[in-house]
């Protein structure tokens, strides 16, 4: 489930990023249109600055189902402690307890799921190295620390 939602949110990242790509073509022809002042040109620009604004559109639902899948994703895993089992279960796995770990869903302290597990811990440094982010890296080793 949680392969799912990420695809679903990457395959959306990726169309709001095409949308901007067009709308920024789109405003550069807008421009060169506005320094003509022809009949046909005002046409033109009529349709781009509704091109535009129905790319807009799209986006914003677009931002909105990402939001609203993180937004589950946030809650299911707060009710894991509440006994909730298909996110007890997700909780279990470890790889996608790591994914949802970098991902932001889960801190990384006391009460994670895999505290205690060395190997995890060890994976979670080194992706945070590898992206140098160290103050991801202080924090981790912080809560390791107060163990």
């Amino acid at each position: 489930m949680k392969k799912m939602f990420k695809i679903t949110n990457n395959l959306l990242t990726e169309k709001v990023k095409e949308n901007l790509t067009k709308i920024r073509n789109n405003q550069k022809v807008i421009r060169d249109l506005l320094k003509q002042k022809t009949f046909t040109e005002t046409k033109k620009l009529e349709k781009k600055f509704s091109t535009n604004k129905s790319l807009l559109d799209e986006n914003f639902e677009f931002i909105n189902i990402q939001l609203t899948i993180c937004n589950f994703l946030e809650k299911n895993i707060k009710a894991s402690s509440f006994g909730n089992n298909t996110t007890a279960n997700l909780l279990k796995d470890i790889n996608d307890c790591f994914e949802l770990t970098i991902d932001g869903f889960i801190i990384y302290n006391s009460e994670h799921p895999f505290y205690s597990d060395d190997k995890f811990f060890n994976n979670l440094l080194n992706y945070h190295q590898k992206l140098e982010n160290y103050e991801k890296i202080r924090r981790t080793v912080t809560y390791k620390k107060q163990q």
